[in-house]
């Protein structure tokens, strides 16, 4: 070891490497970022309600069955929603692990595979689910040890292996549905080498699947229509999806290019260079063919997931001393500083991607009764803040509200309650009803409401587009006066 850092150039990549580690790390610990966003309200909330015994109709809306609610519900019992990024932070540790366990199966090459993990905690995707109290990242985890167990499985042709690996996918799965786009693919793996295994593997996966559908099938039906092929589906242009995807891979899909240039010197065979291409895909092809970029810069953790060990593998071939040509060898000691700084840069987009809502709760904390009722576009907020000092009934949303008890929720339903002054407060963003809150600000309001709180926000556009407007409290006249 002390002959091997007497080499120049290995002293300045160990510097590198502690730099970019330093980065990371300290990306992944500063959890107070930002007040929570409104899915870290919705899941803690509603994970709250479930220890609570309480029910709630969360798999008509939710992409994830209950099983992370209740982990974020315990962490967020401990002190709310830091401890909930706490333990996001933490199953991002043990994501990583899992990974490295999978590289290292794969490659058969220890360091190589922590090139792979360096690589991969460098990705802002995974920084970012590493520190949001969502359940992207309790998928992830049961993900990675399920590429870990299957990769074993598929070397040792064990059924057990592979079953066990066939459930952790089903874990991840039901934590969050997007994953159930890798199952063909990953079937499709398994098959070429153990058909008998793989068609074990998919019908025990399809009967414990067909029985969680069945048992929850007119939620999954309300979910699929309101908001699979409602609310997500065509939202941006393929235009819109490729530069996302470009952002955030773009970099490891050149140094993928490099190592199909140079796969003659890489330590694994063509195939295996060729199935990682692939399995790098399905997450990226399903936002194009729905055209919704909701969640797409968290779902870009997955193309790096399979890239990374491309990435990993060509830098340590690149590093060989007999590698020829010399000016290549460079490629490791600029794409790792690069990486690094991508990363930062994203991870800071990411956690700027909302508004900072905190001024908002303190400043209806101490204004607000057991009688008080708000309306509001995130609900969720007041929700998750305000129960159960407020009863639900009394923290409807903009989106959501029947005032004339005939079943259905329309715009006009909203439109006749403001006017009539129904509501305490009237809290809007513009970003999530943003014609109703037009129309409500620019007509409805002034006849029973004056504002009483406003503050500019200005956010990146990672999670939406229109990522820029006013936070604003609206209150009674008959109470705040002019």
């Amino acid at each position: 070891m002390i002959s091997l850092l007497r080499n120049p150039r290995l002293r300045l990549l160990f510097a590198i490497i502690a730099v970019c580690l330093a980065v990371t790390a300290y990306l992944r610990v500063t959890l107070d970022f930002n007040a929570p966003y409104m899915d870290e309200c919705d899941y803690l909330f509603v994970g709250r309600l479930y220890l609570e015994g309480k029910d709630w109709g969360s798999q008509a809306y939710i992409f994830g069955s209950d099983i992370s609610l209740y982990i974020l519900g315990i962490f967020d019992t401990l002190g709310g929603y830091i401890p909930a990024r706490a333990m996001a932070a933490f199953l991002g540790v043990l994501s990583l692990f899992f990974f490295f366990k999978y590289a290292q199966e794969l490659l058969k090459n220890t360091g190589i595979a922590i090139f792979s993990t360096i690589i991969l905690s460098l990705a802002a995707p995974h920084i970012f689910i590493s520190k949001y109290a969502t359940y992207d990242i309790i998928c992830y985890v049961f993900f990675t040890a399920s590429l870990w167990v299957g990769l074993q499985g598929l070397r040792s042709h064990s059924l057990k292996t592979t079953l066990l690996a066939t459930l952790l996918f089903l874990l991840a799965v039901l934590t969050k549905y997007v994953a159930i786009g890798y199952a063909p693919f990953l079937f499709l793996v398994v098959f070429v080498r153990n058909k008998r295994n793989a068609l074990i593997a998919a019908g025990f996966f399809a009967a414990l699947l067909g029985l969680y559908i069945l048992a929850n099938f007119a939620e999954l039906k309300q979910l699929y229509f309101n908001h699979i092929i409602g609310s997500h589906q065509g939202r941006s242009t393929y235009w819109q999806v490729l530069q996302l995807v470009f952002r955030y891979t773009a970099l490891l899909y050149i140094l993928a290019f490099f190592a199909i240039i140079f796969k003659k010197n890489f330590p694994f065979k063509d195939r295996s260079l060729w199935t990682l291409l692939m399995l790098s895909l399905p997450i990226i092809l399903y936002h194009l063919r729905s055209r919704d970029l909701i969640s797409a810069c968290k779902h870009m953790v997955y193309p790096a997931t399979f890239l990374a060990p491309i990435a990993g593998a060509m830098f340590t071939t690149l590093l060989k001393a007999n590698f020829r040509p010399r000016v290549v060898k460079l490629l490791p000691y600029f794409a790792l500083p690069a990486l690094a700084l991508i990363g930062f840069f994203q991870t800071r987009e990411m956690e700027n991607s909302f508004p900072d809502t905190r001024n908002v709760v303190a400043f209806l904390k101490d204004k607000i009764t057991p009688q008080t009722r708000i309306i509001s576009e995130d609900s969720y907020l007041f929700r998750y803040y305000f129960y159960p000092k407020l009863s639900l009934k009394n923290l409807p949303e903009l989106g959501y509200h029947d005032n004339n008890m005939d079943g259905k929720f329309e715009e006009q339903d909203v439109v006749d309650a403001v006017w009539e002054g129904k509501f305490d407060y009237v809290f809007l963003t513009g970003q999530i009803t943003p014609e109703l809150t037009r129309k409500l600000r620019e007509g409805v309001l002034p006849n029973s409401y004056v504002k009483i709180f406003s503050e500019p926000f200005k956010n990146s556009e990672a999670m939406r587009r229109n990522a820029s407007g006013n936070m604003e409290i609206y209150g009674l006249k008959s109470v705040f006066k002019k």
